[in-house]
This record gives structure tokens, C-alpha cells and sequence, in this order.
């Protein structure tokens, strides 16, 4: 099985555009609400912001997945978890599985990628440096606060091997940051953090009045109560502040290549205690997949605006070969729906129906344990109205998504009558992943356990 996308066309027509520098940016465990351009009332991300308004940005974009490998899978391969077979941190693409990198360096693009975790090593094909934190870093770091490569220091070694990249050449490069999800352990002070609360419009009490009531953020799920959400809350903020500038550092050391075309989005966001979760992965609703979404262009060769359709992390990897002007051909016609395929954003919406899916990480024996996992499949398919949550071997719930946004109160057997071709569809592309998904698919390298224990995946 060899799956990517087809594709026709590169952006635009004329004459052939310059050589340029495609950089994805992936931020881990980033809610869409937590930036300014999605309503965030802090200013977390000012050199984002920037690039949000003056870009493409898409305010309506959902994960594959509320886990951290398989959301990224998707994303380099424009397929769902069952049909990529990287269903858990720790674990390699099907083989057979085309992706991304590879076409992109077949094509002749210098391709890099500077992740911040070593269990996203499954997704190093078709680059020509892969480089990671290893786990003697992690290790290094469990006597002090760091189990992963922090964002400075994994532009730094971006920055290095671009500059061994020649001018002429285009180069792909993938970089992922971890600090926001690292947001339970961050210090509760610092310069980020200084800095979001001297620019704070809201005070601490008109804060706690929008987390625990505009977005429905349990407070009894922090240590500390009220006081707990507020200084987790402020962490988090903070982190994304202390991303952000890694980022603005990173646009700018790439800045002399020429025209830079930036893409950015986050892998899934974070409970922050909605629906009683503080972290992620357990859970398909819709503050663990809703992501933030901006293409931006230096030299001006995209489209601004911002697009409120329904995208979804398939279609990047379409729109990042179309950005690189690569054409590839690959898809059986009855891989997926066509509601459900992925499809360059660089092209005038569909006047078809776009849907969202998700998978959440197979359930194991620690999540079973140690939290109130639901042990069967979980997930999650949405359109513009409805979201749809099936749960293997236990009951579906159904969210309509205009009058109950925050999905707090699942519809009734009558009510959801509407939205029972979500239910049907989702059954069938279910039939077709299961005939697609590799044997052995999500088994862990038993490699990576020491640092997701590190890391507090596996306990």
C-alpha cells in the first residue's frame, strides 16, 4: 500500500516561481483558543499574530488525532492513523506508507526535520537529517526539568544545517516544538510569563470568569482549585509566549535564503480541565482537536485572508507539494470518502460537504489502569453542524456544535436524527480502514519506553 496525495498544479501560473524555503512548524499540545486570532484575550503570540494576519489562515482546522505520533503521521502523509498505521507515540509508519519528505526529496528538495522528542523517529523517511532529542538528552534531563530538546534549542540546530544548505537549493524543513505541552512543569514565573500578565486587559478575577464560564474549565481539576487553573492557565500562556519567540527566531535566521514559505499549525490542543481533563489523548472532543492553521508567504505569492470552512490536518500534506510546485499521483479511488479526503488549500473551497475524522490512541494497559479510559475504539467525525463520538463497546455521543459549541450536552436519541449520516459514513470509512491497516500497526519501540515514561505517556 503506498498512500499520499494526488495532486494537480503547483500555486499559480506563469513563469516558474524562485526556489524557496518550505518550513513546517508544528507546536505540541497548542489549543486554537489560547491566540490572540482565535479570541485569546492575551497576547501569547505576537510574532504569530503577525504572521496570522498578513497570511491564509484557516480558523475551523481539525487533528487526526489528540495524541502526538499519529496526529504528526497525518500530517506528512495526508492519511488517517488506521490507513498510515502510526497509531502511538513510539511507533514507524506501515510499510508501504509513502510520505511527504519522501516525494519532496525525490523531487530534489534538500529536506530536514528538527524534532524536539526522540519518539517521533517513525516519521524520519525521506529526510535527509533527521535530527532529534536522543534519549541520553532526555535522560540527562530527568534530574532536572527538561525531558525533551527545549525550542531554542532545536531552531539552533535547524539554523545550523540550513546554513549548509545552498541558496539555490530548495529545502523542506519540518520543526517541531514541545514546550507548550510541557506546561504542567514550567516555572511559575519568568519573562514570558512577566510579560503576558504586564499586558493583561483582563484582571485575575475577569480571567477566572472567562476560563470557568466562557470556556467551561473545570477549576476542582486543578491541585489548587480556582487558584490552580489560574496559575496553570498562566504556564501555559507563557509557554506558547516562550514558543512564539523561538519561532520569530527561527523565520528570521531563515530570512536570507530567499522567499520563505511558513506553514503552522499545532498537533492537537489540551484539557486545561475541560471535560475534566487536564491533559490530552483520552478524549475526541473538540478542544483536543481543533488546531490553529496559517500559510504564510514572505514574498507575498499566497492569498491573505482568513477561511472559516472545515479543513483538517489531511490536507496538508496536498498543500505543502502544491507550495513546492511537486506533483504526485497515488490514491485507490476507494481509500477514503471523498468528504473525508484530503485536498490542497491553496484551491477555492468544495461546494461539497467537508468532514473532519479523528481516531484517538488505541487504549493500553496503563491508560486502563491509571485513568477511566474507555478500553474500545474511540472517535470522533464532524461536519459544519454536528460532531459524532463512537465509542467501541460503549454509547455514542452526538454535539451540535452551533448551539453547544464547548459539547456539554450530548443530544438526545430524537435529536440526533439528523446527524445519523455522520454515523453511517464514519461506519463505513471504519469498514475501509480496518481492510487497510497494516499488521503490527501501533506496536511501540520498545526503544522509546524510557522516554515516554519520562514524558508521562507510560506509567
Amino acid at each position: 500500500m503506498v498512500v499520499l496525495l494526488a495532486l494537480a498544479g503547483a500555486c499559480g501560473s506563469g513563469e516558474p516561481l524562485p526556489p524557496a524555503t518550505l518550513l513546517l512548524v508544528t507546536i505540541d499540545t497548542l489549543r486554537a483558543d489560547h491566540l490572540p486570532w482565535h479570541g485569546h484575550p492575551r497576547d501569547t503570540a505576537p510574532h504569530m499574530s503577525e504572521l496570522a494576519a498578513e497570511g491564509l489562515t484557516f480558523l475551523a482546522a481539525e487533528s487526526s488525532s489528540s495524541h502526538t505520533g499519529p496526529s504528526h503521521a497525518t500530517m506528512l502523509t495526508g492519511v488517517y492513523p488506521s490507513q498510515h498505521g502510526l497509531l502511538v507515540n513510539g511507533a514507524e509508519l506501515a510499510p508501504g506508507v509513502e510520505s511527504l519528505p519522501e516525494l519532496l526529496s525525490s523531487a530534489g528538495w534538500r529536506t530536514g526535520a528538527f524534532v524536539s522528542v526522540g519518539f517521533l523517529d517513525g516519521l524520519a523517511a525521506g529526510f535527509e537529517q533527521f535530527s532529534r532529542s536522543e534519549r541520553h538528552e532526555a535522560q540527562a534531563r530527568l534530574s532536572g526539568s527538561l525531558p525533551y530538546r527545549p525550542a531554542a534549542a532545536s531552531v539552533a540546530r535547524a539554523l545550523a544545517w540550513a546554513a549548509e544548505v545552498g541558496d539555490d537549493e530548495p529545502l523542506f524543513l519540518w520543526v517541531h516544538l514541545y514546550d507548550v505541552h510541557g506546561w504542567l512543569h514550567a516555572p511559575d514565573e519568568g519573562p514570558q510569563l512577566d510579560a503576558l500578565r504586564a499586558a493583561d486587559t483582563l484582571d485575575r478575577e475577569q480571567l477566572a470568569a472567562l476560563f470557568t464560564g466562557e470556556r467551561a474549565l473545570d477549576a476542582d481539576t486543578f491541585k489548587h482549585g480556582l487558584a490552580g487553573l489560574l496559575a496553570g492557565v498562566d504556564r501555559y500562556d507563557a509557554s506558547i509566549r516562550l514558543v512564539d519567540t523561538a519561532v520569530a527566531s527561527l523565520r528570521a535566521g531563515l530570512a536570507p535564503r530567499g522567499p520563505l514559505l511558513t506553514v503552522i499549525t499545532g498537533d492537537h490542543g489540551e484539557g486545561l480541565g475541560a471535560h475534566r481533563l487536564l491533559t490530552h489523548g483520552q478524549y475526541v472532543h473538540g478542544e483536543l482537536l481543533h488546531v490553529p492553521l496559517v500559510l504564510h508567504a514572505s514574498d507575498g505569492r499566497l492569498p491573505a485572508g482568513r477561511r472559516n470552512e472545515l479543513v483538517h490536518h489531511v490536507d496538508l500534506a496536498p498543500t505543502l507539494l502544491q507550495l513546492a510546485g511537486v506533483h504526485a499521483a497515488w490514491r485507490p479511488a476507494d481509500m477514503v470518502d471523498p468528504a473525508l479526503a484530503g485536498r490542497s488549500l491553496l484551491l477555492p473551497p468544495t461546494s461539497g460537504p467537508r468532514l473532519a475524522l479523528a481516531e484517538r490512541r488505541p487504549a493500553d494497559n496503563s491508560r486502563l489502569k491509571h485513568n477511566a479510559w474507555h478500553p474500545g475504539a474511540v472517535l470522533s467525525i464532524r461536519d459544519e453542524r454536528y460532531r459524532w463520538i463512537m465509542r467501541d463497546g460503549g454509547s455514542d455521543d452526538v454535539f451540535d456544535l452551533r448551539a453547544d459549541p464547548l459539547e456539554l450536552a450530548p443530544l438526545n436519541a430524537a435529536a440526533r436524527e439528523a446527524a445519523l449520516p455522520l454515523r453511517e459514513l464514519l461506519r463505513a470509512q471504519r469498514r475501509r480502514m480496518a481492510e487497510q491497516l497494516p499488521d503490527g500497526a501501533g506496536e511501540l519501540d520498545p526503544a522509546h519506553l524510557a522516554e515516554l515514561e519520562a514524558l508521562g505517556y507510560v506509567r
